[in-house]
């Protein structure tokens, strides 16, 4: 647990790193550019005094000056670079923003106490901290209604949950493309409304399991991962929680053709007509 903890930590400083340094570089080109807009202002300012004044001399050197400056200034490459600066530094200020407030959510220990909330914003935090796992393998696409609607539970343990399925999918795919290096890998995480239950699902095409493997894959301590890479115990886990919310865990999966995870969360009678943003 502390090593998958530690490579999750890792993942999430590297995700975050990126976007700091775009940020930086953009910092320090708009400083640049700042301070030769002002050169050019000031020079502008020093002619209108000339100006002002009626010197005649004062105004044909300001004006030399000027025209210097402005020589040296690309104005043009300023005026399109400048707000392209400024629009990618907010893109990263909102995706360190989008990782912080994931890990927030998913980090913060809970009470234990059971309540309606929104599983869909459950999804879309774990794959933004999760994205360090998957963006070299895979392409994940998010297909969540927007008419689900909010379920009851334990907002830190479905987190968990939820963590463990989109990990495994992350590394199912790795093995896969490893081994056939032309294959695109994807990963799909849905949610919709089926009777009775929310349903969310995520499938990969991943190498997928045979009928023995799949048969034991919520056993305790079972694995088909190498020794380091998992203990057996996350979909055991997932299965014991998604019991306990009164729901369920279940797995199709053919191998060569990838594997689909289905949870399913109880809906009370009517809950279906108030959906979550």
């Amino acid at each position: 647990r502390m090593q998958a903890i530690g490579r999750l930590a890792a993942g999430i400083a590297h995700e975050i790193n990126t976007p700091v340094q775009y940020v930086g570089y953009n910092a320090g080109f708009l400083d640049e550019a700042f301070t030769e807009l002002l050169t050019l202002l000031e020079a502008h300012g020093r002619l209108l005094a000339a100006v002002t004044d009626g010197d005649a001399a004062a105004v044909a050197g300001a004006a030399a000056e000027v025209r210097r400056v402005a020589g040296e200034t690309d104005f043009d490459y300023l005026r399109q670079e400048i707000p392209a600066a400024i629009a990618n530094t907010r893109k990263g200020i909102g995706q360190v923003a989008d990782i912080v407030r994931a890990m927030r959510q998913m980090s913060h220990p809970g009470t234990g106490e059971m309540l309606f909330f929104d599983v869909n914003a459950s999804v879309r935090d774990i794959v933004a901290v999760t994205r360090n796992a998957w963006k070299h393998v895979a392409e994940v696409t998010l297909d969540l209604s927007p008419e689900l609607p909010l379920v009851y539970g334990a907002p830190h343990e479905v987190s968990q949950v939820l963590l463990n399925v989109v990990l495994n999918a992350a590394q199912a795919v790795e093995e896969r493309v490893a081994a056939e290096p032309w294959r695109h890998g994807s990963i799909l995480v849905s949610s919709r409304l089926v009777p009775g239950f929310a349903e969310i699902s995520v499938a990969d095409n991943g190498p997928g399991m045979d009928e023995a493997v799949r048969g034991r894959i919520f056993d305790p301590f079972f694995t088909t991962k190498a020794v380091g890479k998992g203990t057996g115990q996350g979909l055991a886990i997932s299965h014991a929680v998604m019991t306990r919310h009164g729901g369920g865990i279940d797995c199709l999966s053919r191998s060569g053709e990838g594997t689909t995870f289905f949870l399913r969360f109880p809906l009370e009678d009517g809950q279906t007509q108030h959906g979550a943003a």
